[in-house]
């Protein structure tokens, strides 16, 4: 059964309150976290999320069982657009210059999940993960100061090539952590 609107929106209030705590994620950065828990080779439950999301708000208080509910439909849910290998729902469009602010955000989340998880993430296709990361890394900024992501930066139609490419190598990322491969190396579908 698919996410509602309502509960979406119930999941946005608390996310991107005015009164919410600094170091709570917005809800952008929430759906990059749980689009990457998602697709973690440990496939970790909702208690775990949740502690991970939670981890730097300080006397956070757990969330109740109906939002516990509703995050796991929405977890399900990415993980089902992962294994059809259709593109991912994101919560912005690449192209829309309005929402480069949640661009950013969501790819901040996704890549404070991984680097949380990134003795599971790399553990067995370091090379791989490490590439396919990188437009997830120049959509979240925080590599920006690296010289060979200013590079990149400093050519406006390779940059934006660059971060076109997140829900393309979402499914690819997805598929390398958590399909087996055969002897040949080939990732193999069920």
């Amino acid at each position: 059964m698919a996410t509602t609107e309502d509960e979406l929106l119930l999941l946005e209030q608390i996310f991107d309150a005015e009164d919410a705590h600094e170091m709570l994620p917005d809800f952008a950065s929430f759906h990059g976290m749980l689009t990457a828990a998602a697709m973690d080779p440990l496939q970790p439950d909702v208690e775990t999320v949740w502690q991970i999301v939670m981890d730097e708000v300080p006397n956070a208080a757990q969330p109740g069982a109906q939002v516990k509910t509703i995050t796991a439909k929405l977890l399900q849910e990415i993980k089902d657009e992962l294994f059809s290998e259709d593109a991912l729902a994101l919560p912005f469009d690449i192209d829309d210059t309005e929402t480069v602010d949640d661009e950013m955000s969501w790819c901040c989340g996704f890549m404070e999940w991984a680097m949380v998880r990134e003795d599971d993430w790399f553990a067995e296709h370091e090379a791989e993960v490490a590439e396919l990361l990188l437009p997830v890394q120049a959509g979240s900024g925080l590599f920006d100061d690296e010289p060979d992501m200013q590079a990149l930066k400093e050519d406006g139609n390779l940059w934006h090539h660059l971060r076109a490419q997140i829900p393309d190598v979402l499914t690819d990322l997805y598929l390398l952590l958590n399909v087996p491969t055969n002897k040949g190396g080939k990732a193999k579908r069920h």
